[in-house]
């Protein structure tokens, strides 16, 4: 593998790479009875992205994103990798007690969070950090949806070190980090390495993105 290829913004060989060509017009997300294509997908990727630099968001600081599988969770993840910034997934219950625990953790720049769990969010405290809801029943927050929309959908990648963190997981009081070169190697790999973060959820939806192949996501 070529080393060159491990420094760069992931997001390049996860979406980027697609819409030269006919490719683009590849569909990469099902979900229920929308489709999206990687054209698409990159429009998406990129009004996220943007929306978070407006946001303030810097390059290295937590997303933190308790939102079911869905669109706007890949977008989130894409956009924010692709600003240089590190996406925070929570596994296990989202109740008051950790939710508290992870801001406290995490310290987010921005919380993009499903509307289902706004209000343990609000019980739990977020202090000064931005809110963002995505649903229709924002609680007087600022919308996923609106924003994203009127947002730029051209954006440059970041460039990053190999090293630098690009995908988070927190586990009940610890967070793990995954970096540009280890997700990767692993959207690379034929076979599993035995590496942790290949079990985690979003991995296979990655690793399909980087095969230029359809991921389907169940609407809950």
């Amino acid at each position: 593998m070529d080393t060159k290829e491990l420094g760069k913004n992931v997001t390049a060989s996860l979406v980027d790479q697609h819409i030269t060509g006919t490719r683009g017009d590849r569909k990469a997300l099902r979900y229920g009875e929308s489709l999206y294509t990687f054209h698409d997908m990159a429009a998406l990727m990129n009004r996220t992205g943007n929306m978070l630099r407006d946001l303030g968001v810097q390059p290295n600081s937590h997303i933190l994103l308790p939102v079911p599988p869905s669109p706007a969770l890949i977008a989130g993840v894409l956009g924010a990798m692709k600003i240089g910034s590190v996406p925070v997934m929570i596994t296990g219950t989202v109740d008051r007690e950790s939710v508290a625990r992870c801001i406290a953790v995490v310290k987010p720049s921005v919380i993009v969070v499903h509307q289902t769990h706004l209000a343990t969010f609000e019980a739990a405290g977020f202090g000064d950090t931005t809110i963002v809801v995505v649903g229709k029943d924002t609680g007087g927050h600022r919308s996923f949806a609106e924003i994203v929309r009127e947002s730029a959908s051209s954006l440059s990648g970041v460039e990053v070190a190999p090293g630098a963190p690009v995908l988070a997981l927190f586990e009940g009081a610890e967070l793990v980090t995954a970096s540009h070169a280890q997700v990767a190697t692993l959207l690379h790999a034929t076979e599993p390495n035995g590496s942790e973060i290949e079990s985690w959820a979003l991995m296979p939806a990655l690793h399909a993105f980087a095969s230029c192949e359809e991921v389907a996501l169940p609407v809950s």
